[in-house]
């Protein structure tokens, strides 16, 4: 039908509702300035284009499009549209939820007759949940109850919880945690259903929905939509965004707003919208989902360009009718509320925040237990702290009253507060920077504040953490190390070290309010660690700082907890005055003899440049500071909150149709038949109540066959499919034991070859690189994957012929993004995954969820490909929750699982409805087969019958599959062809690609990624020329007299923590790729030698370049020694302690996958470390000693020192000579003397050398180890 004239359409009556008004959105333009930063900009234009101006033409993207929507009071609205239409970002805006900075938005919003929106409620479901791992489903619906209904009893509160768990199908998973990437728990869909409740426990006007029945089983999504209904009919104004609405929702829609690409295509009554499109020339065939055809109709089909054309024209055609229509009733003006109406209303908000008290009480108890189900973190924390308190105990142990031995005491005092500061500092650094994500979640929602959040923290950490780890350290550490036996004593050890570790928790609250990227925090925590270093008055006496400088120790805490444990050491709190304590003076036994007098603890506190009655006075000033950096970071969460980071690459996408593209003949699959024989997994214990997890089930997927599997969420699909592709989680296989087995072509494989042949589309994107576009993702993909007979041109050839097939033509060249950098939708993230692991072509082809997210066109263009697939041979399994009525054509077999896992059809797709009718059972005709199948499988919370009827159709399916075995049986003894593939399995025994060329395809992927992320740039290369700033403020320039002696022993003493830093650096970047890496390598794409082999490439440039720029500072701006030798050494001492910290921290994240643990092990390692390099403790026992020869700060000081001393001699004063006339210390050489480093430079060097590269090595043979068991379970 030939479209009318859009002046004839404008001539449709308005909306006829004669409902209130209660959001009104006119001329809404939202757009996104996706250009570079203008000195960025510059920069690149200084290097491409010399004298050129700076284009920002093209970089301006509009999202949303003069858009003017009525919302009316009590309606339920669903916007409807395409993945990448603007459906997330209009609710966004309606919502004024926190944007990129990068985006504006123009237009006029009122909300029941007032523009300021906080005069009313609005609850919010985000289209990805953000909840609590380790609570189970009615814990956190229970605390989200106690915070978004404060004034319900607790009665109330839990009538409100039942009624959910049974109205969203979740009474059977109440009790499980909810689990997410790192925690086996819940499904998908549960977790969905958990967010849709917590959302409805609020008492708001309005309530915004992105996406609430993604992940959700057919029955379970309407069932949500059925009560988002009852809730408009009783005076709640919903509005959703859904991409696939099932044919039987339409009618529990009261309006539709549809939208293209940021445009409205038409707003108004449900009823009115089939009519318009009519009038518009646009009919609607019979049968036909209402809803699906909308979308079809607004869809942009970029699969050939001449369909792109015709689709835009189409699009074109409609935007200008609606808006003309719009135009034409323009001046009536829609029924809204009035300012006087809103009066009496606008006094009593529906629902209040919780108090203070409320909101400190309830996220207590909540993070106490969340806390109490993390042993891992838990283990961490009290495991790293433990072993450092044991091993330095032990090294400080039995100090001696010697000249060694109080230099060795003061050592043993800055080691107590500094090393095990930094411990807890970089240990609350990662977990808060883990939990704050559920802050910023639950902030947006207006039921938290920064105040509750960070009390609650310490609250529920006093008595598992904060109040019991400090005495437990100080009980080993103060006893080991010999100091007085004083109660009074002790009582100011352990409250000096219950501040220290306030402090270092207050100031991680600090960072990570700061920057959310752990990265910059672990920066800024690095900073402040130096600072504390320097400050302190150990390395450096502060009558030695400069003036300009010096001034930083009094808001330095650890200058005054150092101080504080000097005084309590030396002077002794009952009698600050005298000389204090009387160490052993080989001259004389008088303490006021002149010759004895650097063994008082009057001159060893003055020549620290300490008060030497300094006890109860830093109690309180690090009281204040703790205060003030806990204000402080409340303070920023308050008042700069989270928006993320929106980042375009430029527009140039390149029109190639398939049939301009040749390839090379792709080689034939293999036809592999997966056979199940009563597979299932049961319970190894028997402590729970659903002994089974899945089955058993008795089964075929056949090659060149499409097989769908259904079924209620929690039934078991993923799992299945996690078997049937060699995937299945270790924690699964821990906790149930399989039975029955699965064959491929009459062969048992074990799981890392099934993985061969095998891939697996996961429910979730979060293996994608943030920071590549879509086209590059899927031309490295193709590169990787596809085999090393066809070229480069070729591979990106197909890349970019699936890229046009699965309609990402428009977003080829927009950056994947993350939950902070913005980028590319849900729905497209979720075709990228698809086309990632079916580029490669294999044998089988396992989807769980493809269809999630995305709308009915996409969705039905993903399950087309996918049969095509099928048809060439191979076998495809996918899961899907709501499949339309078109899409069972292209099904060739279902499998649908009831609510236990146990399945109650299988069989071949067109027999489906004749298998039920033979049981009675009959599909109505308006209802779509899979939605009819799905809906018997799942009965209802609470239904008797409906759980009867479950087991009388699993009963009725054994007794099917026993029938048809026989069947079977008898064709195959009288010579009939089973048509089913047998014979042996063909695996790849190599990867597609060899070493050379898998590795430089893995550095130039990891290269792009990192280039296009600023931040981890900055962050890597200013850590070490931040530090060696701040080191030559407090140092430069060194002097040459006797209590320079120190000073230059303190500097060189800083590069034990330049293994830090590489820690920080290796904790920011290397989970996640070595999460990649495992992924990628279970196909055999590469190795772990490309793999290391690129992360080392990668960082060696920044590392150098910091290191460079330490060394520089060392050895000329401090004045160490300014020679090009020692620049020479200074570089490689400091490159080889980053270094090795990195691969530390890369072995310890390797073993234990939880990152928390990892950084608490790493942090104890290279603490212990820094005090073993023989300038903190100058006894060291014997056994302990020997890890001198493994750790690089001892030969990374003891190289540096050997090259800076030699041959350079102090001055001294007449009170610092001995009684023959000399200088306590004159020569360089004494110096390293004293402190036992007379070993030849060449030996330390050589040392340095071989443990830098003995770590990395060390951290490759435990990754590839970790991966080749990863493989085999």
């Amino acid at each position: 039908m030939r479209p009318t004239d859009p002046q004839d359409v404008a001539q449709d009556p308005p909306d006829s509702s004669t409902a209130e008004v209660c959001i009104q959105a006119e001329n809404i333009t939202l757009s996104l300035n996706a250009a570079p930063r203008l000195w960025k900009q510059r920069f690149i234009n200084v290097l491409t284009n010399p004298g050129g101006h700076v284009d920002t033409v093209g970089h301006q993207k509009i999202i949303l499009d003069d858009v003017s929507i009525a919302f009316r009071k009590g309606t339920l609205t669903a916007i409807l549209g395409g993945s990448g239409s603007g459906k997330s970002s209009l609710l966004n805006v309606l919502a004024d939820r926190a944007r990129p900075k990068e985006m504006s938005v123009i237009g006029d919003i009122i909300y029941m007759g007032n523009p300021n929106i906080r005069s009313i409620d609005i609850a919010y479901l985000v289209q990805h949940d953000i909840l609590p791992e380790t609570l189970t489903v009615r814990e956190t619906l229970d605390y989200s109850a106690q915070l978004r209904r404060p004034l319900d009893d607790a009665d109330a509160r839990e009538v409100v919880v039942q009624s959910l768990l049974q109205r969203l199908h979740l009474a059977a998973c109440a009790n499980t945690r909810l689990g997410g990437e790192q925690r086996k728990g819940c499904s998908g869909g549960e977790r969905r259903r958990a967010s849709i409740g917590i959302q409805l426990l609020s008492d708001a006007e309005i309530l915004l929905c992105d996406e609430p029945t993604t992940g959700l089983d057919a029955t379970t999504a309407l069932q949500v939509i059925k009560i988002l209904n009852e809730l408009a009919q009783n005076g709640l104004t919903v509005i959703i965004s859904i991409h696939a609405p099932r044919s039987d929702m339409w009618q529990l829609f009261d309006h539709i707003a549809l939208l293209s690409r940021g445009s409205v295509l038409y707003s108004g009554l449900r009823e009115e919208s089939i009519p318009y499109f009519h009038r518009c020339g646009y009919e609607m065939p019979s049968f036909v989902n209402p809803a699906e055809y909308l979308v079809d109709l607004a869809a942009t089909d970029t699969r050939t360009s001449q369909c792109e054309h015709d689709s835009t024209a189409r699009l074109e055609y409609l935007k200008s009718t609606w808006a003309s229509k719009q135009f034409s009733h323009q001046p009536e003006k829609l029924p809204t509320y009035t300012t006087s109406a809103l009066s009496g209303a606008s006094e009593c908000n529906p629902s209040q925040p919780p108090t203070l008290m409320r909101e400190l009480c309830v996220l207590t108890a909540r993070n106490m237990k969340m806390f109490i189900r993390d042993p891992k973190a838990l283990a961490g924390a009290w495991g790293g702290a433990l072993a450092m308190a044991v091993v330095n105990g032990w090294v400080f142990m039995n100090m001696d009253r010697s000249e060694e031995g109080i230099r060795s005491r003061e050592g043993s005092l800055w080691n107590a507060t500094e090393l095990y500061g930094y411990l807890i500092l970089v240990n609350e650094l990662y977990r808060m920077n883990v939990e704050i994500k559920l802050f910023d979640h639950e902030r947006q929602d207006g039921i938290t504040t920064s105040a509750g959040f960070l009390l609650s923290r310490r609250a529920s950490k006093l008595l598992l953490e904060d109040l019991t780890i400090p005495p437990c350290f100080t009980l080993i550490y103060y006893f080991f190390a010999g100091y007085s036996h004083s109660a009074r004593q002790f009582f100011i050890f352990l409250v000096m070290m219950w501040l220290s570790h306030f402090n270092a928790i207050s100031f991680a609250g600090l960072s990570t309010a700061t920057s959310r990227h752990f990265l910059v925090a672990g920066f800024l925590g690095n900073l402040y660690f130096t600072l504390q270093m320097v400050a302190a008055g150990y390395f450096i006496p502060s009558t030695q700082m400069p003036v300009y400088i010096g001034w930083l120790r009094w808001i330095t805490q650890t200058f005054y907890t150092f101080g504080a444990l000097a005084a309590n050491e030396f002077i002794g709190a009952e009698s600050p005055s005298g000389v204090g304590q009387f160490y052993d003076c080989p001259y004389s036994n008088n303490p006021s003899d002149p010759s004895c007098k650097q063994y008082t603890g009057a001159y060893i506190m003055e020549s620290l440049g300490l008060p030497r009655d300094w006890i109860w006075k830093p109690v309180v000033i690090l009281c204040v500071i703790a205060f003030i950096c806990y204000l402080w970071a409340g303070l920023i969460l308050h008042y700069n909150p989270l928006k993320p980071v929106t980042r375009h690459v430029g527009e140039r996408i390149e029109r190639i149709d398939p049939p301009e593209i040749r390839f090379s003949p792709a080689p034939s699959p293999q036809a592999i038949a997966i056979t199940l024989q009563n597979y299932g997994l049961k319970e190894k214990s028997q402590l729970s109540k659903r002994s089974s997890l899945l089955g058993p089930i008795s089964t075929e997927f056949r090659p060149g066959r499409l097989t769908a599997v259904m079924g209620a969420s929690g039934s078991g699909k993923t799992t299945l499919l996690s078997a049937l592709s060699g995937r299945l989680a270790t924690s699964t296989k821990a906790r149930y034991q399989s039975i029955g087995s699965i064959m491929y072509n009459n062969t048992c494989l074990p799981e890392d070859k099934v993985r061969l042949v095998a891939s697996f589309v996961n429910q979730d994107d979060v293996h994608l690189m943030p920071s590549l576009t879509v086209r590059e993702t899927l031309q490295f993909v193709a590169r990787l994957k596809l085999p090393d007979s066809l070229s480069k041109e070729e591979k990106d050839a197909r890349a970019e012929v699936m890229l046009r097939k699965f309609g990402l033509g428009h977003c080829a060249d927009t950056l994947i993004g993350n939950s902070v950098t913005k980028g590319i939708s849900g729905g497209e993230k979720r075709r990228v995954s698809i086309v990632c692991e079916i580029l490669r072509m294999p044998d089988i082809v396992v989807l769980d969820e493809p269809t999630s997210g995305l709308d009915s066109f996409i969705a039905l263009s993903v399950i087309e490909i996918l049969h095509d697939l099928a048809r060439e041979g191979r076998t495809v399994i996918l899961s899907i929750h709501q499949p339309t009525a078109r899409m069972l054509r292209y099904f060739s077999d279902i499998l649908v699982l009831g609510t236990e896992g146990l399945p109650v059809y299988s069989g071949p797709a067109q027999d489906m409805l004749r298998y039920f009718q033979n049981l009675g059972i009959e599909c109505p005709h308006t209802m779509s087969p899979t939605d009819f199948v799905v809906d018997l499988a799942t009965p209802d919370p609470g239904d008797s019958s409906g759980q009867q009827r479950v087991g009388y159709l699993v009963q009725k399916m054994k007794e099917h599959e026993r029938l048809m075995k026989n069947v079977d049986i008898s064709q195959s003894t009288s010579g009939s062809d089973g048509s089913v593939a047998s014979g042996s399995v063909h695996l790849p025994t190599t990867s597609r690609n060899p070493f050379r060329k898998s590795f430089l395809l893995v550095l130039q992927r990891a290269a792009l990624n990192l280039s296009r992320q600023p931040i981890l740039i900055l962050a890597r290369t200013l850590q070490l020329p931040g530090m060696a700033i701040l080191l030559a403020l407090f140092f430069a320039p060194l002097q040459k007299d006797y209590l320079a002696v120190q000073s230059r022993v303190g500097f060189v003493q800083q590069y034990a923590c330049v293994g830090f830093v590489g820690m920080i650096q290796s904790m920011a970047t290397y989970p996640s790729e070595r999460d990649v890496f495992y992924r990628e390598a279970s196909e055999k794409l590469y190795g772990a030698k490309s793999f290391m082999l690129q992360y080392t490439l990668l960082e060696l440039p920044l590392e150098v370049f910091s290191c460079a720029v330490f060394a520089l500072f060392t050895a000329y701006v401090t004045d160490l020694n300014p020679t090009v030798g020692q620049f020479g050494v200074s570089l490689l001492g400091a490159f080889g302690c980053l270094s090795s910290g990195e691969s530390i921290s890369i072995i310890f994240s390797t073993l234990i996958s939880h990152s928390g643990a990892a950084i608490s092990l790493t942090c104890a390692l290279l603490g212990i470390f820094t005090v073993l390099g023989g300038v903190i403790s100058l006894h060291v026992p014997p056994v302990l000693r020997a890890l001198n020869h493994i750790s690089p700060p001892k030969y990374a000081i003891a190289s540096i020192l050997n090259y800076s001393m030699k041959g350079l001699r102090f001055t001294c004063t007449d009170s610092q000579k001995k009684p023959d006339g000399s200088c306590l210390i004159g020569t360089g050489e004494e110096v390293l003397k004293m402190y036992n480093m007379t070993d030849e430079l060449r030996w330390s060097l050589m040392g340095l050398v071989l443990c830098t590269l003995a770590y990395r090595l060390l951290a490759y043979v435990v990754l590839k180890l970790r991966s080749t068991w990863w493989l085999t379970k």
